[in-house]
């Protein structure tokens, strides 16, 4: 038994991604964990910057975002090259994603 929560324990920890994650969830992810209510759905073509939400601390959201759901872990200076949630997609690896 301690040997099965030791291994759950530490898959956990590095958190396989062996299921790919629909678009649509990643989208959903997105605005419930960033808390945004300024606009109902975002897309590959919303520009989060120009969310009124849209601030230092979103950035850092989107960071801790990405290294929760992939493990990938993203800089302040890639999120400022990017604008759209579909440039953010890419950064994140389009094998990570399902239509």
């Amino acid at each position: 038994m301690v040997l099965v929560l030791a291994i759950l324990g530490v898959l956990q920890l590095l958190q396989f991604n062996f299921i790919k994650m629909k678009k649509s969830e990643f989208y959903l992810n997105f605005i419930e964990i960033l808390e945004i209510k300024s606009i109902d759905s975002v897309n590959s073509n919303t520009v989060y910057k120009e969310l009124e939400e849209y601030d230092s601390f979103f950035v850092l959201s989107i960071i801790a975002l990405v290294d929760n759901l992939f493990s990938i872990n993203l800089s302040s200076k890639q999120l400022i090259e990017i604008e759209t949630i579909g440039e953010l997609m890419d950064l994140i690896g389009k094998e990570n994603f399902d239509n």
